[in-house]
């Protein structure tokens, strides 16, 4: 709104740094992309906040009765969500060195998948950060291998919905193995 729709062309060299720079021969977006695993994982697997993460996105009233304050907890994660969302948004204008409005349009597609393709399970309460570590690097060499194919944008959407439904669909069976199993041990 404040540039009325127009992009931003003179990015500031600091924030260049972040995209375009690198530190011992690395560049700082791997770097960066490392920290911001290994703090996750630990957050994850190793806090009562992580846990309770899970068991609110496995089952809110349960989570609810047990003594979690799900509104908390909820709050929480937008808010991470959104810190996480505006580095991104950091990044990737420190790589283009601009600021255009529509930048990361249809992102959250990519997300999905590389969440869904990681083994998270779209009902809730279960999936890994490492699972999702692998997600994205499956997604960005399919989207790649397509770039270097020459292939258009919108077929890649489609080829990305596919592998989306086929990981929703596996996600699925296994599910449903899951629950035959917890049936007839019953």
């Amino acid at each position: 709104m404040i540039t009325g729709g127009f992009s931003i062309y003179q990015v500031p060299k600091t924030l260049t740094w972040l995209g375009q720079g690198t530190s011992l021969g690395i560049p700082n977006t791997v770097i960066l992309l490392f920290i911001l695993y290994i703090i996750a994982h630990i957050f994850m697997s190793q806090t009562k906040m992580g846990r309770y993460i899970y068991a609110v996105g496995g089952n809110a009233e349960a989570a609810r009765l047990s003594g979690v304050s799900v509104e908390f907890i909820v709050i929480f994660v937008y808010i991470v969500s959104s810190l996480s969302a505006g580095l991104g948004g950091c990044i990737q204008a420190s790589q283009l060195n601009t600021g255009t409005p529509n930048m990361g349009m249809m992102y959250e597609l990519y997300v999905i998948a590389a969440v869904v393709v990681g083994g998270t399970s779209l009902s809730g309460g279960s999936g890994k950060i490492f699972g999702t570590l692998i997600g994205a690097f499956v997604i960005s060499v399919i989207q790649n291998g397509m770039n270097l194919l020459g292939i258009e944008s919108y077929t890649q959407q489609v080829v990305l919905g596919m592998v989306i439904l086929a990981a929703v669909l596996l996600d699925k069976v296994r599910s449903n193995r899951t629950a035959f199993g917890a049936n007839k041990a019953k």
